[in-house]
């Protein structure tokens, strides 16, 4: 019999791995066609890790550990481009191994000495859409993914021995490291599991001290700075938000699985009144994550929260399933059918996350930076997509926010977007803007805000329009983004 069971580990544990590393290979073969880094901020994360490989610093002060671990990869790998696209596909892939924790607490819960829900969470976690698009765009959120899942899996099978405390609060302290979104989503899952088990308040407190202090003394973690910019984020959005006009089916799909999970476990507790408490710790982040008060567009929160609504939302529909379809899940020929849903899934629905055509258009952008007159200034005002692109390529700096009113204007240069010549001609002091393509112009930052001003008043709404653009920065950087720089 303990052979049996040693068998049955090890035929378990080659699976999981088969599936982890099918995951890790579908992403990273999406991401790698590309001799560019994917997403807009991609550079940002290039620049990143090239600073850090060459001063030991970050170019941006930033406490995330995951720029850490694409400084790592890439020294590993000599190539800065390809450490983050490695680093994004093996975030994704430890979600394989979390989905499974999760799942087998979900087992447990029902009796189930068979673990198909862990199996199939651990397929969907190898074959999600969502988690491609992260890799792509957003790692430092990716990094939250899998702490998340394993906060979730402790907090739906809580228990009293030392490991269980001991994976809270590492989970915990990775999920608000890794960014501020896992800062925030850890919290209903807890609130949800501390009535059952208030031991686990020990490793979830002790995780919660670690991070304060981490938020006191490190850039960029959340930090009750940060609030402003939450709530600038509140938004009604319309019906269909902008980045579902863009997935690809497959991921329509995943991203409206939430929302029936949701009404599916509210049903399931009225009808059966049983296991509330776990059912609670997956529907208030998933709530967090689908109730439309954030703005959707891309690079929005809404938009990272959507995408993260499927770690919650996929094992909460899972849960509220009836026991009978559940234990159906669990027969050879269900298991057959998972087997082959996780290989289509692999090749097909996780490369389907990821739309190159959504990337900047980087040729473009190189060739603009070629056009600029040198010397370059000392700073440069570029919008997002392109100020770390140039950073990248020149060395010298740039960001997509207004300049400080204590900087010198006529040392800051600025790389604006959709003014016609007749409009510069009209309205523009000397010197004269530098037209650098058909839409782009490098004109000195003294000059630009002469020209603002003059079209606020005298330019059309057109022209006012395209002024207000992202691709033309009029915020300067909020104190939050400046706290703690100096370290």
């Amino acid at each position: 019999m303990r052979g049996s069971g040693i068998i049955g580990r090890m035929r378990r544990w080659t699976i999981l791995a088969a599936l982890g590393a099918g995951a890790f290979a579908s992403r990273l073969w999406v991401l790698a066609r590309s001799a560019e880094p994917a997403g807009t901020d991609g550079y940002y994360y290039v620049v990143q890790v090239e600073h850090w490989l060459r001063t030991g610093h970050l170019k941006v002060p930033d406490g995330s550990w995951v720029l850490r671990l694409c400084a790592a990869w890439s020294y590993v790998l000599g190539d800065p481009v390809m450490g983050v696209k490695v680093t994004a596909a093996l975030l994704a892939a430890l979600c394989v191994p979390a989905a499974w924790a999760l799942g087998g607490g979900l087992d447990r819960m029902r009796g189930l000495d068979a673990r198909p829900t862990a199996w199939w969470l651990a397929a969907w976690a190898a074959a999600s859409p969502s988690l491609t698009t992260l890799a792509a765009e957003f790692p430092k959120n990716l990094g939250a993914a899998a702490p998340l899942l394993v906060v979730a899996a402790v907090a739906v099978h809580p228990s009293r021995r030392a490991p269980a405390l001991a994976a809270a609060f590492a989970a915990v302290l990775l999920a608000a490291t890794a960014h501020r979104t896992g800062a925030v989503l850890w919290i209903p899952i807890a609130v949800a599991a501390l009535g059952r088990r208030p031991l686990l308040l020990l490793g979830i407190a002790g995780a919660l001290v670690a991070f304060a202090v981490l938020s006191w003394a490190l850039p960029n973690l959340l930090h009750p700075s940060d609030l402003p910019r939450v709530t600038e984020q509140l938004d009604w959005p319309r019906l269909l938000p902008a980045f579902a006009r863009q997935a690809r089916p497959a991921q329509v799909v995943e991203l409206s699985l939430p929302w029936f999970a949701v009404v599916a476990s509210a049903a399931a507790w009225v009808r059966h009144r049983r296991h509330g408490s776990q059912l609670l710790a997956l529907a208030l982040p998933s709530l967090c994550c689908i109730v439309p008060i954030w703005r959707t567009d891309t690079l929005d929160l809404g938009y990272r929260l959507a995408l993260l609504s499927p770690l919650f939302g996929v094992p909460l529909l899972l849960a509220a399933m009836p026991e009978r379809a559940v234990r159906l899940a669990s027969t050879a020929r269900a298991a057959i059918a998972l087997a082959g849903l996780a290989v289509v899934g692999v090749l097909l629905a996780a490369p389907s996350g990821f739309n190159g055509s959504a990337n900047p258009p980087h040729a473009r952008y190189r060739r603009v930076v070629d056009a600029m007159p040198r010397p370059l200034p000392p700073l440069l005002i570029a919008h997002q997509g392109f100020s770390f692109l140039y950073t990248h390529l020149t060395g010298a700096d740039a960001m997509a926010w207004a300049p400080e009113p204590e900087l010198d204007r006529k040392e800051v240069g600025r790389l604006a977007w959709g003014i016609r010549p007749s409009e510069w001609v009209a309205l523009a002091p000397d010197p004269p803007p530098i037209p650098l393509d058909p839409e782009y112009a490098y004109v000195r930052e003294d000059v630009w805000e002469v020209f603002v001003s003059r079209a606020q008043v005298e330019g059309d709404d057109d022209l006012r329009e395209r002024l207000s653009d992202w691709r033309n920065p009029s915020r300067v950087r909020p104190a939050s983004l400046l706290r703690n720089r100096g370290l």
